[in-house]
């Protein structure tokens, strides 16, 4: 009979670790109290305590008992760390700081145990603990690579970038197939101003993973910023391939595009981006500032009125506004010269202002049209006559 109990707890069990792994963590945390409320009682071997202001934890044995846990004890342990995972996830970080500590005074010797309580730890805002934590979890096993990086990433926040690098380099030798070793180097590299140690690290990571988006984007961000824009070329094109639909991709390779001279080639990329997102303002704006160097001045138009009309941020629609404004001086030159000159497009002009235009790639605002409708052509009115402004 309670071999049978036993059983059917375990196979509850393993539901709850099916669940966390198709990402449900509030139902696994359900199944995972199940698990725990019809299991025996747990025997501590220690207690937990504080010192130093609440900074340090202490770890006191009870008594001189080193029998080794029970199959249900080491279940249930197991449980607990899993239920103390999935209030992680679910933003109980308290209650997972519960289950943590509860789970060290069982098995005081399982080093997975402080180093998930360090990172609950620091989740909590309780930093002293979360090193101290993460320190005694490395004394149990110097050969923990989450541990070294959760240190890494406490010294990280506080500038502490040597500190961070040494424990990260721990890290990738007991794990080198971890990627997020290898960016965070890379980043503490960036924090120092060393960009050539950044992307040496990071192409040694896009070579160990070439198809890894994180790693990717990083790297172009860094060719970028370095100048090296045949490196982000090949970069961003990499991030195509591995999925056409990403629009970081295509915003890094209309920059690449416009940095080495391709107009053409920025403005195609520019456009795939809008074509993903087309309720993107700032992707409109940079397309339609694209356009207009490109002598495109109809379609910049079209774009600048779609980043009105879609009420953005305002910094986005005053910028789309000056755009506007400055397009429609630079057309009003033009035309306005060649009125001068062009006596049989002046007439035309004077007899249909909109088809005039439109005939003639023009593309102007109805405010601009309408102070065109009002001069007196012949030669080249006096500025203040079509000063434009939008407000």
């Amino acid at each position: 009979m309670r071999e049978e109990k036993s059983a059917d707890i375990q196979r509850l069990a393993e539901a709850g670790w099916r669940l966390m792994r198709e990402g449900k963590p509030e139902k696994a945390r359900q199944v995972f109290r199940q698990v725990l409320a019809r299991l025996p009682g747990e025997r501590p071997r220690a207690r937990l305590r504080y010192r130093r202001g609440g900074s340090e934890i202490v770890v006191s044995r009870v008594g001189q008992d080193s029998q080794p846990l029970s199959p249900s004890e080491s279940l249930g342990l197991d449980a607990r760390l899993a239920l103390a995972n999935c209030c992680l996830e679910c933003g109980l970080v308290e209650e997972s700081i519960h289950h943590l500590e509860r789970a060290v005074e069982v098995c005081p010797d399982r080093a997975e145990a402080y180093c998930e309580l360090g990172l609950a730890y620091e989740k909590g805002g309780r930093e002293g603990l979360a090193v101290s934590a993460l320190r005694r979890a490395l004394r149990l096993d110097p050969g923990l690579p989450r541990a070294y990086y959760s240190l890494a990433q406490h010294y990280v926040k506080r500038e502490r970038l040597q500190e961070a690098k040494k424990a990260l380099r721990k890290a990738l030798r007991l794990s080198p197939e971890r990627q997020e070793y290898y960016l965070g180097l890379a980043g503490c590299y960036v924090q120092q101003g060393r960009l050539e140690e950044a992307l040496r690290w990071l192409r040694r990571a896009a070579k160990k993973f070439p198809g890894n988006a994180a790693v990717r984007e990083m790297l172009a961000e860094l060719y970028q910023r370095a100048g090296d824009y045949s490196g982000l070329m090949e970069q961003a094109q990499a991030l195509v391939r591995l999925n056409p639909r990403n629009p970081h991709g295509y915003d890094l390779l209309a920059v690449a595009h416009f940095q080495r001279g391709d107009l053409e080639g920025a403005i195609e990329s520019m456009s795939r981006l809008v074509s993903l997102d087309p309720l993107d303002a700032l992707s409109r704006l940079k397309l339609g500032l694209l356009l207009q160097q490109n002598g495109e001045l109809g379609r910049a138009m079209e774009e600048y009125q779609q980043v009105i009309a879609l009420a953005p941020q305002r910094e986005l629609v005053r910028a789309a506004l000056e755009a506007m404004e400055n397009l429609d001086h630079y057309q009003m030159q033009q035309i306005l010269l060649r009125a001068a000159e062009d006596r049989a497009f002046r007439a035309r002009l004077e007899r249909d202002v909109e088809g005039t235009l439109v005939s003639h790639g023009y593309r102007l605002t109805e405010f601009a049209q309408e102070i065109l409708r009002r001069l007196e052509f012949g030669s080249e009115p006096p500025s203040e006559q079509w000063e434009i402004t939008y407000h």
